[in-house]
């Protein structure tokens, strides 16, 4: 039983630690919040619940269900109205695919790029329920939202419309607002929506927020842009606080020492976003055999050893197995090494910190190596990225958009890097500490709220 005179988080917005970027925000989030407030006790509403319990060894931390897979039970004709436009939109969306994958390469390139641009099906973006059988899908949260002192939304890109939690997480902090509770938008990214009915509603929730804080400049001047002033104010991503603890299973074995190691945060998603971008295969193949042919120029020409890093094992290990097949075709046995399954975010950060360079494909992978002052390269395939180096060296000169990758690119960058490297690493080693103040102010500026 928790005492019921301490105060009490509720922390939504949470899809899972198997993407160690989620779990490094629970245990940052968790530790800023205990500095102000020394008693908190908190509830996590994660996606997958059971996944999540052996990894968070967080003392006064419960792990509940954030998805109702019953949403049905309440009995809601509101709620009905959102799953049939959902299921329109499904079965749409479905077709078109469909028939983009049955005719020849080319033939109708058009089909090829609705995945990425849904917004030409013309489905209604659903309104903000304004009855409690409108959040059928939240609604088993209530008591826990009820008890909560606040409920925080803790995703960093959560409220995004590329999201495929996009709904969940935006229901999630609405139905805490009707309920009368305090609702906290924590270190969030935010761009233009491509549907002005999605924009409206987050521009509504924010305003009944009370706080919202955002991890850049482009996120506060974008919330600006929308009359969100008075509630809002810039931190750092809570990541950058996440001590690294060193791992005995991601034991480094070279069998012989390289000049330097170059680690990389490869993702999936490189493949999909290429797909939604009307890449080809052929042009996606071609995509996969510059990552590669980059790593073997570097490994026989430069004697470098490469570390490859997954990040994210949703949901089952797409991460790994993407990065399994790149070291096959690398075929560097002696020269590349991946972790063993089931390496925790603080494990692999410190993995991460044996990299001389490194290379992210994913965002908080990105982070751990920065924060560690590890001169950094960024492959970016969200606006999240650009923010984040405008934070960290004011201009993305080391960040490459998915589409402009090549292997002149990737040298020329890997080259300045090299050439930098001691400038590079003394502006991070400035730079990181007022991170690591900026990301406290998040729990300051709670505190002072809820005096």
């Amino acid at each position: 039983m928790q005492p019921s005179n301490e105060p009490h988080f509720l922390l939504v917005g949470h899809e899972g630690c198997h993407n160690r970027g989620c779990e490094a925000l629970v245990r940052t989030t968790v530790s800023i919040l205990r500095e102000e407030f020394p008693g908190a006790y908190f509830t996590i509403a994660s996606s997958y619940p059971e996944n999540d319990v052996p990894l968070l060894d967080i003392k006064g931390l419960q792990v509940i269900p954030g998805l109702c897979r019953s949403p049905f039970i309440y009995q809601s004709h509101t709620s009905n109205y959102k799953r049939n436009n959902e299921a329109l939109f499904n079965w749409k969306l479905s077709l078109y695919r469909f028939a983009a994958a049955s005719v020849p390469n080319g033939l109708i390139p058009r089909l090829r790029n609705l995945q990425s641009k849904v917004h030409v099906l013309k489905l209604p973006f659903p309104p903000r329920p304004n009855t409690e059988e409108g959040f059928n899908q939240v609604r088993h949260l209530k008591q826990t939202m009820l008890s909560a002192t606040a409920v925080i939304l803790i995703g960093g890109d959560m409220l995004n419309e590329t999201q495929g939690s996009f709904i969940h997480s935006l229901e999630s902090i609405e139905y805490a607002q009707f309920l009368g509770r305090k609702t906290v938008i924590w270190g969030s990214s935010f761009w233009p929506y491509n549907s002005l009915q999605a924009r409206d509603r987050v521009k509504t929730m924010l305003q009944h927020c009370t706080l919202v804080t955002v991890r850049d400049e482009s996120s506060y001047k974008y919330l600006e842009s929308l009359g969100i002033k008075t509630n809002v104010s810039k931190v750092a991503d809570g990541a950058f606080l996440m001590p690294p603890r060193p791992s005995e299973q991601a034991y480094v074995n070279w069998t012989s020492p390289p000049s330097f190691v170059v680690g990389f945060a490869g993702s999936s998603i490189f493949n999909s976003y290429l797909s939604s971008q009307g890449y080809s295969k052929k042009k996606i193949r071609q995509a996969i055999f510059t990552l590669t042919d980059f790593f073997q120029d570097i490994v026989d020409n430069q004697n470098a050893g490469v570390i490859l890093v997954p990040h994210d094992a949703f949901p089952g290990s797409p991460e790994r197995d993407f990065l399994y097949e790149i070291m096959l075709l690398i075929n560097r046995p002696n020269s590349v090494y991946m972790p063993p399954i089931g390496l925790p975010a603080r494990e692999t950060k410190a993995l991460i910190g044996k990299c001389d360079y490194f290379i992210g494909m994913r965002f908080h992978a990105t982070i751990a190596a920065l924060s560690q002052s590890i001169p950094t390269l960024a492959l970016s395939h969200s606006p999240k990225f650009t923010g984040l180096y405008k934070e960290i060296y004011g201009n993305i000169d080391y960040l490459v958009r998915y589409e402009d990758i090549s292997s002149d690119v990737l040298s020329e960058k890997l080259d300045a890097l090299q050439t930098g490297r001691e400038d590079i690493r003394k502006m991070l080693a400035i730079r990181i500490p007022q991170l690591h103040t900026s990301a406290r102010y998040g729990g300051q500026y709670l505190k002072s709220l809820l005096s």
